[in-house]
């Protein structure tokens, strides 16, 4: 028989079709509303942040940050200076200086600049500027005594009840500590800005009161924080005692709030009891506030305070035990500022306060001052791995500098502290650590010692201040075999570094280095120094020039010399690097230098000479070696630590000469050198094959005490402030104050910086080029101070680019006019071309091809010394051309990173690519400092932030993670601790960030697995911010099912039965498809499977007959119903049917 199913009357379907569609109708015009409350509910907290913000830098600074008038978010740049005070903004109304109080960003919800005011007033009963830095809470008290009194500034700060429609309400103003305004999402009032009403521009101070309704011509939030809840929230609070403001507390004799103010004298029992006017008039007193700690060598601020008489005081500062010379105190407001440039200590301070007024009216107070030692470090500082030891001693020579960062006194005359080496365990013999400046110290082997891995700290002690000290480690040395070996210094009798800044004629100024200093002597001609030597400066000589030395005795002696050679293109001839004569016999001379370019030696005009077989190339550096052994008459020539000939002669037999008979000349004898000479060195006997591989390798720091060794003049490392916005100086120049700008030229963007990994040494400038009329670049600008135009000083130009393959050309830098750098990729070509004055013209007219490959970090440096000009590629030599003098001048052009731009104005020729650590020197390096350039790098953490991932690295999906406790929390490394965190984006919509001091997410994971992406902010205590996207590891539980297989159910055949299973772990969606399998195909009938909640079911009888029999055996599974690849199955459960 067939039933019948009856199904909906065309009526019922009708009433529920209307009632769906009312409850669409309702929902379209709510959903709406509630997208914005939810925003509206956002906003709020994102300005209770900036609140917050606020009143932090009120406590750090004592004084509230100017408004930002320029959209840097900045508030140092707000400030007019005023004989050295703080104070005095710009303007009193702005937008938030969000990078200045540690902020990401200082708009609302909806992307809008929040606007920012702060209280300041000329009004002779307020006379408080809340920007000033001073002693904040008394500024908030006297403020908020007037409010209390009846009294407002209507030219100061305020909110109002009223509105620009409104007629004025009585009562309703109300002077505020600061407002901060978010304009909401429409223009209300049509005013054509955000900001509605009286949060306009329409009177800049004047503001609507935070409890303004929304109407349909008001949408605006404000917040508005007042003298009184400041007070109580930060100050009172702080104040470590009770409130002084009842009849008992006001004439009891005590402080009873802290503020060293007693009873009448205390604003707070202003109109109490016995203080009906205030304090005393016949008495001053002195608040007996402590004074503020100060830091040696620290800037220091502290306010006195003193009520009574007329109110207006006359300070005096009487004395200061023992004295501080760099403190003052301000006559007018007893504010005492200046450096506390001492050693640390107790010191006293005796003030006098004098009523303006009445000169009989006045008080003293001594103070007690205590100053603090200083934050020292030493850098470099220990790495603390187990790896690799932080130095390797593999050489004659060992030399590592420490440098002291931090406060100091030291001593005036000379250097600042004494240095000390502290080994752990046994120590290394021979090891010292000298003092080798202000604040340098530098570690030396002074002979041999013995191979092996060893510990130390190393110690700095202010030599004035011997509190004042900093102890730095545990390092780790290993002396290799080699290194153990005894220093180059052994038995060398003469070594002229020609590392001096001028030279000048004058006797002694060509110094012998050797630790005796015998044979320094003086230069001749136009002998000079010049910065493009191999080591360090090199002495250039040019066909005449010479250097005049005491005669050396190598006479029947065995002897080794060697020097640095650059021919510099000289072409043929006879050149004399080193010649002296006896002083009787001139046929008696030893003579070392050149001909036609081939290494020579002889010890007389008559005997025999030794040459080499080949000659040098003219351009590029070359070490020469000659010796000659007494014991077997050997003679030697090696050239770049290889021999290249070597004869059998008789010792040279010349007398001890003198200067004007004999002598020792470098650059002149049989002829005179035209060239470049460096590391002269002279040994009284025969070095063995490491100690000249030694040599030739040997390298050496700039002596930075000198003048002529300057750092760069301007260095650009790409990621000190980040990220760019475009904003005038963002791109910071690390050495000088001239910042540079990141910009961008037609339709191309802002370049941009990459991640710490993506750049060569942490972070990298990205710039794109549109086309060859549009893109990115850096603007340096033209300094007025003529720091980026050479004139007639050495330059060098150096950095590390990575081109992406953009054809066309591709402009590294340009100073139009004075020098440039370009990469040709036209046509197939891909050639590294640079035009310099004092030649202006691309060098691929004289130069050779440097090929470069797209996607592949270069180093390049070009210098100039007044003689050469050098190209070096990732620090080696690969040009050079001769030049006859002459200056590259000065221009009035920019200079641009990654553009072209000629003095029409118009940029062309935009590079596309990476740059990184471009650095700009007022002389020419040298060979040696263009390979320390390679590997010169410097600490990320200090200029930037990195986030380092989340612990733990994964979570399962579904997972409910509680803050506290499983919650995944993201690690730094890098700036000033505290950080502030944020989360601005994720692909796991579930998580928050309940505490944005620890940045830990927690929430639900409600993803399936995979890896998620999240992006988090993050900000440290002095505004450094960096924005890192994270994957989060999303993983599935393994799933379970309860009661497990040991669990054996019985079912009799005619009776009811039935078991419930639940599925046991995180799991996103609910189970679905539930199955049961049945072992071999043996079904006992009349079972199935019901899903009963998202993770359980029924096994049950479904009304049929079973099939009596024992050990059916079966199994079930289930899915995920958001992730199907999230399944479960068990193993085999065991069923008895009985009768």
């Amino acid at each position: 028989m067939i039933k019948k199913h009856p199904g909906f009357t065309l009526v019922e379907m009708s009433i529920v079709l209307v009632i769906i569609g009312a409850i669409l109708s309702i929902a379209v015009n709510l959903w709406p509303g509630l997208v914005q409350s939810a925003k509206q509910r956002n906003n709020e907290a994102i300005m209770q942040r900036m609140e917050l913000a606020l009143e932090g830098y009120m406590v750090a600074a004592s004084q509230f940050p100017c408004p930002d008038t320029n959209g840097d978010g900045d508030a140092t740049d707000e400030v007019i200076p005023d004989g050295g005070v703080a104070g005095n903004c710009t303007s009193y109304v702005g937008t938030l200086p969000y990078l200045s109080l540690g902020l990401s960003s200082g708009n609302d919800v909806w992307g809008n600049p929040v606007r920012y005011a702060v209280f300041a007033s000329a009004d002779p009963n307020f006379n408080v500027d809340l920007t000033d830095r001073g002693d904040i809470c008394a500024d908030l008290k006297r403020a908020g005594s007037q409010l209390k009194d009846g009294m407002h500034d209507p030219a100061a700060l305020y909110t109002t009840q009223s509105d620009l429609t409104d007629t004025l309400l009585p009562n309703s103003d109300t002077n505020l500590a600061f407002v901060i305004v978010s304009g909401g999402v429409h223009d209300k009032d049509g005013s054509g800005s955000f900001f509605d009403n009286l949060n306009g521009d329409v009177d800049p101070l004047h503001f609507a009161a935070p409890n303004k309704i929304h109407t349909d011509s008001y949408d605006d939030t404000v917040r508005a924080v007042s003298f009184a809840t400041l007070s109580g929230r930060q100050c009172l609070l702080n104040a470590g005692g009770a409130q002084e403001n009842t009849l008992l507390l006001c004439s009891d004799g005590q402080d009873n709030d802290g503020d060293g103010l007693v009873d009448c004298y205390d604003q707070d029992c202003y109109g109490l009891g016995e203080c009906p006017n205030g304090p005393p008039s016949e008495d001053i007193q002195i608040s007996t506030r402590a004074m503020n700690h100060g830091v040696l060598g620290g800037e220091y601020i502290h306010q006195f305070i003193a009520t009574g008489g007329s109110g207006q005081y006359y300070w005096a500062l009487d004395s200061i035990t023992p004295a501080i010379p760099g403190l003052s105190l301000n006559y007018w407001d007893g504010k005492l500022t200046g450096v506390t440039e001492v050693c640390d200590g107790d010191y006293q301070v005796t003030v006098t306060a004098t009523d303006q007024f009445d000169a009989t009216k006045t008080a003293s107070r001594s103070f007690a001052l205590r100053v603090d030692t200083g934050d020292l470090n030493i850098v470099p500082a220990h790495s603390g791995g187990t790896l690799l030891p932080d130095f390797i001693a593999q050489y004659l020579t060992f030399s590592q500098p420490f440098q002291v960062i931090g406060p100091r006194i030291g001593d005036p005359n000379g250097d600042d502290f004494n240095w000390a080496i502290n080994w752990v365990g046994a120590g290394a013999d021979n090891f010292e650590i000298f003092s080798t400046g202000e604040d340098q110290g530098t570690l030396k082997k002074t002979a041999s010692s013995a191979s092996g891995n060893y510990l130390f700290s190393v110690e700095a002690t202010d030599k004035a201040c011997p509190n004042n000290k900093v102890i730095e480690g545990t390092y780790s040395l290993e002396v290799t075999p080699s290194g153990a070996v005894g220093p180059y210094t052994t038995d060398l009798l003469a070594e002229w570094r020609f590392d001096e800044c001028l030279w000048d004629g004058s006797r002694g100024e060509v110094q012998d280095s050797d630790p005796q200093g015998l044979y320094s002597g003086l230069a001749e001609g136009m002998a000079v120094t010049v910065g493009a030597g191999k080591v360090n400066r090199a002495g250039y000589f040019n066909a005449g020039d010479s250097l005049l030395l005491p005669y050396v005795p190598l006479n029947n002696t065995s002897f080794t010399f060697a020097v640095w050679v650059n021919l510099n293109e000289m072409g043929d001839g006879e050149r004399s690097l080193f010649y002296q004569c006896d002083a009787v016999a001139v046929n008696r001379c030893l003579n070392i230098g050149l001909r036609n370019g081939r290494p020579l030696i002889s010890f007389s005009s008559t005997d025999a000479e030794l040459m080499a077989p080949n000659a040098l190339p003219q351009t590029g550096w070359h070490h020469l070696f000659f010796d000659y052994n007494g014991a077997n008459g050997e003679r030697r020539i090696l050239v770049d630590g290889a021999v290249v000939a070597s004869d059998s002669a008789q010792p040279f037999n010349g007398a001890d000469g003198s200067e004007s008979g004999g002598g020792s000349w470098v650059g002149r004898g049989i002829g005179n050198m035209l060239g470049y000479l460096d590391e002269m060195m002279i040994w009284n006997r025969i070095l063995t094959p490491d100690e000249i591989s030694s040599i030739y390798q040997m390298r050496r720091d700039p002596p930075r005490n000198m003048a002529c060794y300057g750092e760069p003049i301007s260095e650009y490392r790409m990621e000190t402030i980040y990220p760019w916005t475009g904003a005038d100086g963002s791109v910071k120049n690390e050495v000088g104050s001239d910042h540079a700008t990141a910009a961008a030229w037609g339709s191309g963007s802002l370049p941009t910086q990459t991640t710490l990994e993506e750049g060569k040494v942490c972070r990298a400038a990205s710039f794109t080029a549109v086309d060859d009329l549009n893109g990115s670049y850096i603007d340096l600008g033209d300094p007025a101070s003529g720091r980026l135009d050479p004139g007639n000083r050495g330059w060098s130009i150096g950095l590390w680019f990575k081109w992406d393959g953009t054809p066309g050309e591709n402009r590294l830098y340009t100073k139009e006019g004075a020098y440039a750098l370009r990469l040709d990729a036209n046509y197939n070509r891909r050639f590294l071309e640079y035009r310099w004055e004092p030649r202006w013209h691309w060098s691929d007219n004289v130069g050779p091809d440097i090929i470069i490959e797209p996607n592949r970090w270069y180093h390049n440096l070009i210098t100039y010394d007044g003689f050469r000009q050098v190209v070096y590629m990732d620090g080696e030599e690969v040009f050079s051309q001769r030049l006859d003098g002459g200056a590259i001048g000065s221009t009035d052009t920019r200079a641009l990173i990654g553009a072209h731009g000629g003095a029409g104005g118009d940029l062309i020729h935009f590079f596309s690519g990476l740059i990184d650590e471009f650095r700009v020197y007022d002389r020419a390096l040298s060979a040696g400092e263009a390979e320390a350039l390679i590997s010169m790098t410097h600490d990320c953490s200090i200029t930037a932030i990195q986030i380092t991932g989340f612990s733990p690295a994964s979570a399962e999906s579904g997972a409910q993670l509680l803050a506290g406790s499983t919650g995944l929390v993201p690690g730094a490394i890098g700036g000033s601790p505290p950080y502030v965190y944020e989360l601005r984006d994720t692909q796991i919509s579930g998580l928050i960030m309940p505490d944005l001091a620890t940045g830990e997410l927690a929430g639900q994971v409600n993803v399936c697995a995979g890896s998620h992406n999240v992006t988090l902010g993050i900000t440290d205590r002095n505004g450094l911010t960096e924005q890192t996207t994270l994957p989060v590891e999303v993983v599935y539980a393994e799933l379970a099912v309860s009661p497990g297989i040991a669990d054996n159910f019985t079912c009799s055949v005619s009776g009811a039965c039935s078991k419930e299973y639940t599925v046991v772990g995180n799991h996103l969606g609910e189970m679905q498809n539930w199955a049961i399998e049945w072992q071999g195909g043996v079904d006992p009938g009349a079972i199935s499977l019901t899903k009963t909640g998202p993770s359980t079911v029924i096994l049950a009888k479904n009304g049929g007959a079973l099939q009596p029999a024992t050990n059916y055996r079966y199994r079930l599974s289930a899915n995920d119903s958001r992730c199907s690849a999230h399944q479960v199955a068990t193993d085999w459960y065991n069923l008895d049917v009985v009768e």
